[in-house]
């Protein structure tokens, strides 16, 4: 059986075929102040991740041997999730000074896909 999990970032569906017998590790940084959705057909639901003060999104999944070394994941739950992250890395990476605050939130949502 097949599952996919399609994440929305702005104007561009970024597609992250997944497997139950054949999954990876993924780890990878988008550039982007855009909302980001994770659609989830398996469910019936749209998990909707908002932002403010960010401009990165980083999607990652630990795998088998990241999991394994994660106390909070029992085995095989790293084949059910994707981790959806507010960040601000890279090129879009800031320097905080004495004085000077960024505020950064995430909001989700989950919606029905009805």
């Amino acid at each position: 059986m097949e599952r996919r999990t399609l994440l929305r970032q702005g104007p561009r569906t970024l597609r992250h075929p997944e497997r139950r017998h054949h999954f990876y590790r993924a780890d990878r940084v988008y550039t982007s102040t855009a909302q980001v959705q994770v659609v989830d057909p398996k469910l019936g639901r749209r998990i909707v991740v908002d932002k403010n003060g960010s401009g990165s999104t980083i999607v990652w999944n630990p795998w088998s041997q990241g999991a394994a070394t994660m106390s909070d994941i029992g085995e095989g739950e790293w084949q059910n999730f994707v981790c959806v992250e507010t960040a601000a890395v890279r090129e879009r990476a800031l320097t905080l000074w004495p004085g000077h605050p960024h505020i950064m939130t995430q909001t989700l949502a989950v919606e029905s896909l009805d």
